[in-house]
């Protein structure tokens, strides 16, 4: 809080949810409609050490967007592994963990004291928080206009089916290390950038609902080789990022890449439609 930021806290289903929401200050001088960007830990993360390690604030600052840290609600038990560590889409005495509805209930929590632009609300996350960023594209896809998981994009030790589709339509980049060991596998990994299995199926799945082109573009810049999945509107749907040499771990530029080169060119309508620079990023004119 020291740095700006504000705690807030809610009671949704038996719990107390938290989360902290950054604001810069000419935003609030302002007082124009902004976009919002929901910010994710990973496992064994929280909210404030997010804020510090995504540093998605300084982006907020620059851009001129407010930004929210929520937390995960459950501590994980794991016997054969790390135990109480925080994750998203939990559960406690079987019953599962509602992320989707807190993310919601946040939002319009946010909403009704600032003017967001309803047309600009993005998600992105690490690891854990990745995987809360994908499920919120297929479960809460009028919300956001587009996302970006880091470091994770489906959750290997939870059978959650691979979406049929996705209506409206959100893209999605996925940034991730070339070592990546939740993400990728040297020996036998699928796809140009050797993915597990999990993800190169939910991968080829996105592929697949969006209608893109299966052989994706590709460039250099800097340490990360893009790989760009465009539909028929050479919209690019789907963005996979590698990361030379990195590990699992948060990748200190992500939160800049994210906004700037992904985030801030879409927009979704209140009908659904989804904008790219502008214009319709889906439908093609056949007249």
């Amino acid at each position: 809080m020291e740095y700006g930021a504000s705690l807030h806290k809610i009671q949704l289903g038996g719990y107390t949810r938290i989360w902290y929401e950054y604001v810069p200050e000419h935003v609030k001088e302002k007082g124009t409609k902004v976009p919002l960007v929901v910010t994710m830990h990973g496992r064994g993360g929280t909210a404030e050490t997010f804020f510090d390690i995504s540093g998605m604030s300084l982006v907020a600052e620059e851009r001129d967007f407010i930004t929210v840290f929520p937390e995960a609600g459950i501590y994980q038990q794991k016997p054969d592994g790390l135990r109480n560590v925080l994750l998203w889409n939990g559960s406690y005495n079987g019953e599962p963990i509602d992320d989707v509805t807190f993310i919601r209930t946040l939002v319009e929590d946010v909403k009704s004291r600032y003017q967001i632009d309803t047309e600009r609300i993005y998600g992105c996350g690490q690891s854990s928080g990745g995987m809360m960023t994908s499920t919120l594209a297929f479960s809460a896809p009028e919300l956001f206009a587009a996302v970006s998981p880091w470091s994770a994009i489906r959750d290997p030790e939870h059978d959650i089916p691979v979406p049929e589709k996705i209506e409206p339509a959100v893209p999605y980049l996925f940034l991730l290390g070339e070592d990546d060991w939740l993400c990728v596998d040297k020996k036998n990994g699928q796809m140009e950038y050797q993915v597990t299995e999990s993800i190169a199926e939910f991968l080829r799945n996105l592929i697949k609902v969006y209608r893109l082109e299966e052989k994706p573009l590709t460039y250099q810049c800097g340490e990360i080789s893009y790989y760009v999945y465009r539909n028929e509107k050479k919209t690019p749907m789907l963005v996979v990022g590698t990361v030379r040499e990195m590990s699992h771990a948060n990748y200190p530029r992500e939160s800049w890449i994210a906004y700037d080169q992904f985030f801030s060119k879409f927009i979704k309508k209140q009908d659904g439609t989804l904008l790219y620079m502008g214009e319709d990023a889906i439908h093609t004119d056949k007249r």
